[in-house]
């Protein structure tokens, strides 16, 4: 059966030569180019960043095999430290970096001017075919479709080849998912103008009456804009749960009313396709990862300043900073929220001891603590592990100097990578020769959570420790050196701290930053300000690279 997109390129009707020559200039059969071009462009990106990786990961591999042997600042190193100095800075507080925001930018006006700059935009009659622009852009919403679906899974390919973890592909993802809905509106308004001016209200009504597409379009766009709409950093940040069942749910529908609407014209099938076999896998490998790791007995203890020690015993394997996502069957079956890991594994042969820390907000968390508080200090329960995922894409081990930087509970990302990097010392593996590690917290309290790994370091790896107390305490409580850790009151100075320390660390420095935006992005642009050190000859400093995590979502 012929469809309605089909009927409307009927020749026979009109031998008008304008409908002739609109049709050579944008012929229908050409569409299919429009989403394929941005396919092509997709892939060149993400193959640029897999040779980034790769070289990064050999020069890596480099340094430890030759950890005593003094290198030469290259051309790498230069190139990639003015690079650096551009993308890691953020100049507004809550943007991303300059790196994803180039990305971003170049994404829009690659498919924009593609949409908009090609004329015509109308056929002289509906008889002569569907409006070009709305060809157009409803082609290249359906090519980025299996691109933003891919970014919004914990396990994908994109992920693997580049090293940049799923969470960092995020605000790609919701910025694409926003071109989408973009370009569904774009698709949309055409079809409505052309009636309009052709015979008024009647006319639109009738055409829109007669052609069940323009339904299926219309649920398809009300499912997107709940998608876009409902993952707004305030319903992601305070209602997670809701958050996490809606967008499972209109991303659903919104790909079922597409493949729907789109009744396999040109190529776009192919492309929806694609996402559902995506999806797909990423579901089945979750499931079999959750599924066949059953659910484990874990231990909560509550932490001074409301926080619950999660202690899984577990033959899984992690890198430093990675995360996991926790189910507890007996609180909740479908919730689980994810958790930096920070405790160091050993090798899949031998039980490891998975820790982490929940600091409770509401709903799932607020649950957990509850239940720990309830059941005594050492409370018994089951959990479900699904990951680990994330993690520093680099071996920190080969650098020299490493400064650790966490605010709150982001430290548990930060506390991970320390245990790691002390155990490599110990060892004598690794290039590793100085560590600093500096913390900020509002309540005193807080600081006890990890004392042990503190207290190993300091005796162990000679780290240098400063804490900073930025909430309200009594004047009786005192600012002393406590076990070779230097406490302070108020806020630090992150970007006169790294000024000091970064000169006198070695040839190659690692920062780890983990804590609020605020912090973060302070660290960023310290960072970026500092790459010009590295293209100084009398710095000896040869390369400044920072890794940062997030503990919202």
């Amino acid at each position: 059966m012929k469809s309605t997109l089909s009927r409307r390129m009927d020749m026979t009707n009109t031998s008008s030569a304008a409908i002739e020559a609109a049709q050579i200039l944008d012929p229908w059969t050409g569409q299919w180019k429009y989403p394929r071009a941005l396919i092509i462009f997709l892939c060149a990106i993400v193959a640029i960043f897999t040779l980034l990786h790769i070289s990064q990961f050999l020069r890596d591999r480099r340094h430890l095999s030759s950890k005593s042997r003094k290198a030469t600042l290259s051309l790498y190193d230069r190139t990639a430290a003015v690079l650096r100095s551009l993308i890691y800075r953020r100049p507004l507080h809550g943007a991303p970096a300059l790196g994803p925001v180039i990305l971003i930018v170049s994404l829009l006006v690659f498919t924009l001017v593609w949409t908009f700059a090609v004329q015509p935009y109308y056929r002289p009659l509906r008889s002569g075919g569907s409006p070009p622009l709305s060809l157009r852009s409803g082609l290249f919403a359906v090519g980025l479709t299996p691109m933003v679906y891919l970014l919004a899974f914990k396990a994908n390919i994109v992920t693997y080849l580049t090293g940049v973890s799923h969470e960092k592909l995020n605000v790609l993802h919701r910025w694409g998912a926003r071109l989408i809905l973009f370009l569904g509106v774009v698709h949309t308004i055409p079809f409505l103008v052309q009636p309009l001016r052709e015979g008024g209200y009647a006319e639109l009504k009738s055409v829109w009456a007669e052609d069940n597409m323009n339904v299926t379009g219309c649920a398809a766009l009300a499912a997107l804009v709940v998608l876009v709409g409902g993952s707004c950093v305030p319903l992601r940040k305070y209602c997670y749960e809701l958050f996490v069942g809606t967008h499972i749910l209109s991303a659903f529908l919104y790909l079922a009313f597409i493949f729907w609407h789109c009744e396999d014209l040109l190529t776009s099938w192919t492309y929806l396709w694609a996402t559902a076999a995506l999806w797909l896998a990423s579901v089945l490998l979750r499931f079999m990862n959750t599924t066949f790791n059953a659910a484990l007995p874990c231990t909560l203890q509550v932490l001074p300043g409301d926080a619950v020690m999660v202690t899984i015993p577990t033959t899984h394997i992690w890198t430093p900073a990675q995360h996991v996502f926790l189910r507890f069957p007996g609180l909740s079956v479908f919730d689980n929220h994810p958790f930096s890991v920070c405790s160091v594994s050993e090798n899949s042969d031998e039980l490891n001891t998975l820790v982490v820390v929940v600091r409770p907000r509401s709903g799932f968390t607020r649950r957990l603590f509850l239940a720990a508080a309830e059941d005594g200090p050492e409370a018994a329960m089951r959990v479900v592990v699904d990951g680990p995922y994330g993690g520093v894409p680099r071996a920190v081990e080969s650098f020299q100097g490493i400064v650790l930087v966490a605010g709150g509970s982001g430290v548990t990302a930060v506390v991970g990578v320390l245990s790691w990097l002390v155990r490599c010392m110990r060892r004598g593996e690794g290039c590793v020769e100085k560590i600093k590690l500096v913390w900020a917290v509002k309540d005193r309290r807080v600081l006890a959570w990890f004392e042990g790994q503190v207290a190993e370091a300091v005796a162990m790896a000679g780290v240098e420790c400063r804490f900073f107390i930025t909430g309200h305490e009594e004047e009786s409580e005192k600012m002393e050196a406590v076990d070779g850790v230097e406490i302070a009151k108020g806020r630090p100075d992150c970007g006169r701290m790294l000024e000091e320390w970064v000169g006198e660390m070695g040839e190659r420095v690692c920062v780890v930053a983990s804590g609020p935006q605020g912090l973060r992005s302070d660290v960023a642009n310290s960072i970026a300000g500092l790459q010009t050190k590295v293209n100084d000859r009398e710095s000896g400093l040869q390369e400044l690279y920072l890794h940062t995590e997030a503990f919202d979502w």
